[in-house]
């Protein structure tokens, strides 16, 4: 979780970041996703526990904007459960 919310302070730190630059693949494990995201000498990988609203936006990759507006609220959530917890 600690690499989520770290992404999620650097996306919204990094005002000026242009998401038609940032490449995203990924993988599916049995209960996890593998998620790298490079953006220029940037690259993140992020392991995010095997979930269903995950999958849900994993075909919005060809729109990045709304892709990233997702993986954020879904970050956001996720960090807000495991504080309740």
């Amino acid at each position: 979780m600690d690499s989520l919310r770290r992404f999620a302070e650097w996306y919204y730190s990094s005002k000026y970041v242009n998401v038609s630059n940032i490449e995203v693949t990924y993988n599916c494990k049995r209960n996890h996703h593998n998620v790298t995201i490079d953006f220029i000498d940037i690259k993140w990988y992020l392991v995010v526990p095997y979930n269903i609203d995950f999958i849900s936006f994993l075909n919005l990759l060809e729109n990045k904007d709304v892709f990233f507006e997702k993986l954020l609220v879904f970050i956001n959530k996720r960090l807000y459960e495991v504080c309740d917890e």
